[in-house]
């Protein structure tokens, strides 16, 4: 796992990029590489890197060349088939220097050319130098693990990891916010794949390809998640097929030279990974937890429990984290605003991990493969909800408007008026943070924005037809999943020097996944049904009940306590009021209602606390 960056130049006549502007870019990006730097330069190029050792420790220096040297690469991932695609280019005439994965990318890319990526297995992002036809070639791998930004200035196209190696190349006072990822920060407490909080920049989408040459840039899909195939499916022999999958792909992520373990919640997912982990390995698996005092959001004797049934090296930590310090990396590590709380404990447990591996399993990517998500559950809950006319619901509506302001009545509220929209808006809106009163608070800000309504557009480009439950997965796998879930995992790992592998999202297991009927994964009220089958050998059985719990922490208290001067600080500080993004009275009110204890405000507020922190520090170049 590595960092990238770097600048590109598409006139023929360009000159070759200054030496120190490339290493500042590079530089920014040590956390992701500590052990070895590189950096090629030629005319209109200029690409640097930095390493995170795991595979070939001695070789795997970038950037990295063919025999001669006429294609340049830099590569952010790992490739778990490139010792089948070694052998077949070998077998071709190819020359290898290095045992490494990244070598593989240029002899496939002079075989195929830009299609090299459909023979890929893995994570990655990558920029490709073809010095021959004076083309850049950026690229990211199909489920968006691995992220890679661009942006335009001056006639130059630049390109990191992290936004923190683009900026490295602009000066201060081209910071800007970007008003429309703001918005759409403000409703998904993400910024989504293909946008970015900055003005001029972009995150590449999940599969998708970036060519840029003399006569311009072409901008390409070359992979997408696709919608159930109709197909009848025997049970008991898709569950033998996703079992196949599943071990193959966790198989293929145990190859590395450096220690290994993996992350443990109290969930299936992790489970099913780890209980592959230890019947392919011949010693126990390191399996790190962290837990919290409050016992609403700690996982850890599940995971307790889980660890004991596959007898592996069980690592846990209970935390009492100094938060304040905590959310000041977080600002640091993520670049742009992100208010999924989850960050804090993926941290953690990062950091916690690091001490004792390089590399580490991850069971992410399971609820939005095998319907694991309540909201799916809602979704169908609302089709049992249409089976009462319109009318009766209109009048229901109405009524409960008037008749009462406690949370249960909120609730009942909110699944009849979105009861009476079609999908995906029905969808949308449940998953929206932007209620009426939070428009009013950004009113100052975002008031233009919002009219044009980013998100729910955004919902609707992605949306499909068939099975509602089936597409609205395919939207979470399109924008949650890489915006929010994964980004989470990669800052959060690589701000500790630590690759994290996420085998749930192995491509083969994830077509074979989709091709599924919604009745497979979500029976009933019970999520993840197929998936239970296929490991229902690696669940102990005291957590195959367990109530669905999110990998959160204690906002709500946190901010009544630990937080407080945190939030009061940021929100009622001069810094943040002589600006006027927001409406201050009505701020004041909602941080009032918080923490006097009258209303649970603490998924707004940790949104505006974060958005502001970051705009302090990003955009705006100050401190509290």
């Amino acid at each position: 796992m590595c960092g990238l960056a770097g600048v590109f130049d598409s006139k023929p006549d360009s000159l070759v990029p200054p030496a120190e502007l490339v290493a500042r870019m590079r530089d920014t990006l040590v956390h992701r590489g500590p052990d070895d730097s590189g950096m090629y330069l030629g005319p209109g190029i200029g690409m640097g890197f930095r390493r995170l050792s795991i595979i070939d420790l001695a070789g795997g220096h970038q950037p990295i060349a063919n025999e001669d040297e006429s294609i340049w690469l830099t590569f952010n991932g790992e490739i778990y088939n490139f010792e089948s695609l070694r052998k077949e280019l070998s077998a071709r005439g190819h020359e290898f220097k290095t045992k490494c994965d990244s070598e593989v990318i240029v002899h496939l890319y002079e075989e195929k050319g830009e299609r090299c990526v459909d023979d890929l297995r893995g994570m990655f992002a990558f920029a490709l130098y073809d010095q021959r036809r004076h083309r850049l070639f950026l690229a990211r791998d199909r489920l968006g693990i691995k992220p890679l930004y661009y942006g335009m200035d001056s006639g130059r196209l630049l390109f990191g990891s992290e936004p923190k190696a683009i900026l490295a190349a602009l000066p201060g006072a081209r910071r800007t916010l970007n008003h429309v990822a703001a918005a759409l920060y403000f409703e998904l407490h993400y910024v989504p794949d293909g946008h970015c909080a900055f003005e001029g920049m972009s995150r590449l989408p999940p599969g998708h390809r970036l060519v840029v040459e003399d006569d311009g840039s072409r901008l390409e899909c070359y992979w997408e998640p696709k919608m159930p195939s109709g197909e009848e499916f025997e049970c008991d022999e898709t569950a033998r097929n996703i079992r196949h999958a599943l071990e193959e792909s966790v198989r293929l992520r145990m190859v590395s030279d450096v220690p290994l373990g993996a992350f443990l919640s109290g969930g299936l997912d992790s489970a099913a990974v780890v209980g592959i982990m230890s019947r392919l390995s011949d010693r126990p698996i390191k399996t790190f937890t962290i837990g919290f005092d409050e016992t609403s959001h700690d996982e850890s004797t599940a995971a307790r429990i889980t660890a004991a049934f596959h007898r592996t090296d069980h690592h846990e930590l209970i935390v009492q984290p100094d938060v304040i310090e905590l959310l000041s990396d977080l600002v640091n590590a993520y670049d742009e605003p992100f208010a999924d709380s989850s960050a804090i404990p993926t941290y953690l447990v990062s950091r916690f991990a690091r001490e004792h591996v390089t590399v580490s399993m991850s069971g992410d990517g399971g609820d939005e493969l095998f319907a694991g998500y309540h909201r799916y559950r809602k979704l169908r809950q609302l089709e049992s909800l249409r089976g009462v006319p319109a009318t009766l619901r209109r009048v229901a509506v109405r009524t409960l408007d008037l008749a009462s302001a406690s949370s249960g009545a909120r609730r009942v509220r909110r699944a009849l008026s979105r009861s009476l929209l079609s999908f995906p808006d029905d969808y949308f809106v449940g998953e929206s943070f932007l209620s009426q009163e939070m428009r009013e608070i950004l009113r100052p800000l975002l008031e233009e924005q919002f009219v044009r309504e980013p998100g729910r557009n955004l919902y609707l480009e992605h949306a499909r037809d068939g099975d509602p439950i089936a597409a609205a997965q395919l939207i979470d796998m399109e924008l949650y999943l890489p915006g929010c879930i994964l980004t989470k995992v990669d800052r959060a790992s690589m701000a500790c020097s630590l690759e994290a592998r996420v085998p749930l999202l192995d491509h083969h297991l994830v077509e074979l996944v989709n091709r599924l009927p919604t009745e497979t994964k979500l029976d009933g009220n019970v999520g993840k049904k197929i998936l239970r089958k296929a490991c229902a050998d690696l669940y102990p059985p005291e957590i195959v009940g367990l109530r669905k719990q999110g990998f959160g922490v204690p906002l709500k208290q946190w901010f009544r306590g630990a937080l407080n001067s945190m939030l009061m600080d940021t929100l009622r500080g001069k810094l943040c009021r002589d600006r006027g993004y927001y409406d201050p009275r009505l701020l004041d009110r909602l941080i009032d209602d918080h923490v006097s204890g009258r209303r649970d405000r603490s998924a707004m507020l940790y949104g505006l606390l974060m958005f502001e922190l970051w705009a302090q520090r990003s955009v705006h170049g100050e401190s509290a």
